[in-house]
């Protein structure tokens, strides 16, 4: 069924495409077929086009595969129409994505919350929450995709995992200037803030692992009270469920 609306749709696109009315009639059609060939309506896909065109997307073909791809995280992630265009947008975005990435990442996710036994949906729904946060501390797109899923197999709940994920990187981004008390604990670890913050530098994914591997030598009576004094006691139990399952973000 094709709505009134798609001929305002297609002008919405070339604000941002400026395609003469041949290359703009092409578009069209292709939109339609892949409506037909995917079972979307197609006033659904044009909006992830518009979406893709406002991101700076020119050509026929990739717009058409950026779509696709919307269309895909929407089933897939069990995303309404706007949900997918705000993760998508947001990101594009923070992570400077293409189209090719953005499937890259959407095949992460679903690899990802498969190997923590979570839901994909739940991953990227943790992901758009936390995406400019684990960006602070120097996390990529699929970094970030494996801890989400890591967080949200620890929590067992999506809102619990934003809250322990953001407490961890509102730490690990303000490294330079917590007290001396904490610069202590953190040498309990075997760790100065100044190595910390350098292999966050260097690799924060890694630098992530190392962290929860160094927590996990701990004592369990220091181990709390670390986790306790760092991440506060509202995120700590959280914290904990994740350094005792480290091995399922290691491997995700």
């Amino acid at each position: 069924k094709i709505s009134a609306n798609l001929e305002d749709d297609m002008n919405n696109i070339n604000t941002f495409l400026n395609a003469d009315n041949e290359s703009l009639k092409s578009l069209r059609l292709n939109f339609l077929k892949l409506s037909s060939n995917i079972k979307m309506n197609v006033n659904d896909l044009t909006k992830f086009g518009e979406l893709g065109a406002r991101l700076g997307i020119k050509s026929e073909k990739e717009l058409l595969a950026f779509s696709e791809i919307g269309a895909k995280y929407s089933q897939v992630f069990k995303l309404n129409n706007e949900e997918s265009i705000n993760f998508m947008s947001k990101l594009s975005n923070i992570y400077k994505l293409n189209t090719k990435d953005m499937q890259g990442l959407g095949d992460k996710i679903i690899s990802v919350a498969r190997a923590s036994n979570v839901s994909a949906s739940s991953v990227a729904k943790t992901m758009n929450e936390v995406g400019g946060d684990a960006k602070l501390i120097g996390m990529n797109a699929e970094a970030t995709a494996a801890l989400s899923a890591a967080f949200v197999s620890a929590t067992k709940d999506e809102g619990e995992a934003v809250g322990t994920f953001k407490a961890m990187t509102a730490v690990m981004s303000n490294l330079n200037n917590i007290s001396d008390d904490m610069k202590a604990k953190f040498l309990k670890l075997g760790l100065s803030t100044e190595q910390l913050g350098a292999y966050f530098k260097q690799d924060a994914s890694e630098a992530v692992k190392m962290l929860l591997n160094q927590i996990k030598t701990l004592p369990k009576d220091e181990m709390t009270d670390f986790l306790n004094s760092v991440f506060g006691t509202g995120a700590a139990g959280m914290m904990q469920n994740l350094v005792d399952n480290t091995d399922k973000y290691e491997n995700a």
